[in-house]
């Protein structure tokens, strides 16, 4: 039986000792956790347990509900719902027994590993669709396209500027894609809704096509529209709908296809992107780093031999910067990533000693103060920059899949498969497997894995 760190939350949980005994009996690490919403999720963050157990009776909190119904909050991590008093349950709303699990009294520990077990494994498949899902968004994120997301269900995920514009609704998240995106085909009330059809059908998407958009305001107007299904092999985890005025986009006659507008922002906005930072092109390249499968670090066309530098704790600070390239972070975030448990004064001081060591192993041909060429510094805010002469192979990896993603979107797949086999060729492995067992980048590397079995799922397709 494998030995997890459970979270225990809700009623009197000072109260369980013999819950919490048995527990750690068979192994398992048990934290007590603060009960207001605000406290516990700051907890969570902190802790990061496998799963919450969220105990739950007659005499439960009024923050009870609340919290179980934060999508916020029990997005976080694994929750399991534990109903001591079955006749309470009634006082609960319906989204709060949208948890990952639910166990009713008597408990027993088998089971409540069990249901753990159950619940890890249904938020990592949500995790999973959200990655997924997120990766589409962005792909479409600046497409000259009102777009429209919305889930297997047909509830609205995303929902962009223009979007909210052609349709009126500001509150589009969450409502039917039927409410918000409302559509006259001159077919009548029985005719199925694009998205509906999307759904139902065997085809993955459909072509572009002409309807009238009714507004919240009842203002029709003709659009030009395409719908697309979101697939994961045999999982739908979606639809999108991308379309545009007509009156705004096309004049007289002419009118501009989806598919021409998907590739004029491929050619022009990435291709020339992903060219310079190829590893072929070594002209102006300086810095190259490889992070999936065995790690390495050139820069001015020496190896650098991490393996050999006489401070881990620097090599450590490199990929954590690394992980998060060109953003910043905070010293504390590094100090309790390097020594969670040392005092901040401390934690501080060993940072600078790391930093330092870094700073030299990168840049050894330079004076002391003058080594910040990379690894910047500005009130207490650390971010690793290279500048524009760089290749590193997961910028490399997400800009093409992002792109392959935008032409599989607007049913270019021909011109995706390109991106997706050249993203390909730059992921080698996992992503830094030497930080197999830490949180943020076993996420990281998840998120890299999906999007690896996306593409080859989506090439077998093409």
């Amino acid at each position: 039986m494998k030995a997890y760190h459970l979270g225990l939350a809700g009623s009197n949980p000072t109260g369980h000792s013999r819950l919490v005994t048995e527990l750690e009996g068979v192994g398992c690490r048990v934290d007590l956790l603060p009960e207001p919403p605000g406290e516990l999720a700051n907890r969570l963050r902190e802790l990061k347990p496998h799963a919450i157990l969220y105990m739950y009776n007659e005499n439960s909190s009024k923050d009870a509900p609340t919290i179980l119904a934060d999508e916020k909050i029990t997005s976080l991590v694994p929750f399991v719902l534990m109903v001591e008093d079955e006749s309470a349950v009634s006082q609960l709303p319906v989204q709060a027994l949208h948890t990952h699990g639910v166990l009713f009294h008597p408990f027993h520990i088998r089971q409540i590993i069990a249901m753990v077990e159950l619940a890890i494994h249904l938020h990592s498949q949500e995790r999973m669709k959200d990655v997924m899902l997120t990766d589409y968004v962005e792909s479409l994120r600046n497409v000259n396209e009102a777009v429209i997301l919305s889930d297997p269900l047909g509830q609205v995920m995303f929902v962009n500027e223009k979007a909210l514009r052609l349709t009126g609704y500001e509150d589009a998240i969450k409502r039917r894609v039927d409410q918000v995106f409302r559509v006259d085909d001159g077919k009548g009330e029985d005719s199925p809704h694009p998205v509906i059809s999307a759904m139902q059908s065997t085809l993955n998407g459909h072509g572009s096509f002409h309807t009238t958009l009714i507004t919240r305001s009842e203002e029709k107007k003709p659009i030009r529209c395409q719908v697309r299904r979101i697939d994961r092999g045999a999982t739908v985890l979606g639809a999108c709908l991308l379309f545009h005025e007509i009156q705004a986009r096309e004049s007289d006659k002419v009118e501009i296809s989806l598919q021409d507008t998907a590739m004029s922002v491929a050619t022009q906005q990435i291709v020339e992107k992903v060219n310079r930072v190829h590893p072929d092109v070594d002209g102006d390249i300086r810095v190259k780093v490889r992070t999936y499968g065995e790690f390495s670090l050139i820069i001015d066309g020496s190896n650098i031999e991490t393996n050999k530098w006489r401070s881990k704790k620097a090599l450590d600070v490199f990929c954590y910067l690394l992980l998060h390239y060109s953003q910043p972070v905070h010293k504390e975030v590094l100090i309790d990533f390097l020594w969670p448990n040392l005092d901040s004064h401390t934690g501080n001081r060993r940072l600078l000693n790391a930093i330092s060591e870094l700073r030299k192993y990168l840049e050894p041909g330079a004076k002391r103060y003058s080594r910040n060429s990379f690894v910047r510094h500005e009130s207490g805010v650390y971010r690793l920059d290279f500048g524009d002469n760089v290749y590193i192979d997961t910028l490399v990896f997400r800009e093409l899949v992002r792109n392959g993603d935008y032409q599989w979107a607007t049913g270019q797949q021909r011109v995706a498969r390109t991106f997706y086999l050249e993203a390909l060729q730059h992921k080698d492995g996992q992503f830094l497997p030497r930080y197999l067992y830490e949180r943020e980048f076993e996420e990281t590397r998840e998120q890299y894995e999906i999007s690896e079995l996306r593409l080859r799922e989506r090439l077998e397709q093409s």
